[in-house]
């Protein structure tokens, strides 16, 4: 459980696990330059934290509590076993993570503004 205004992941982090976000809304930062802008928004049943386990590398965003929430956590290990052991599971979740990156990077956000890939 976590209050409002409370950082969950900060910038450089390495996760402790996939996070799925119970109750509650979550906002997503990231730095540029020397301001921190808001990227994204989380709400219930979304999940964070596999971006940066499937890679290996420490966050680039920071992920704060916009009110108080409550999120599972799926620890590092649990989550590497999983995918070890069940390859149906490891397919849908590199498929719904593709998805997501293809929504965030290629899919224009705005109308005005096309992104190619």
């Amino acid at each position: 459980t976590f209050r409002k205004g409370e950082t969950i992941i900060d910038f450089q982090a390495h996760p402790r696990g996939i996070y799925i976000v119970l109750f509650g809304e979550i906002t997503v930062f990231k730095r540029i330059e020397t301001q921190d802008v808001v990227v994204g928004h989380l709400e219930e049943s979304e999940s964070f934290g596999e971006f940066w386990l499937l890679t290996e590398q420490p966050s680039t965003v920071r992920f704060v509590s916009d009110s108080e929430c409550k999120v599972h956590l799926i620890e590092r290990d649990q989550f590497n076993t999983v995918l070890d052991r069940n390859g149906t599971i490891a397919r849908k979740l590199y498929k719904r993570f593709t998805r997501q990156l293809v929504d965030r990077f290629i899919t224009p956000q705005n109308n005005k503004e096309k992104r190619t890939a």
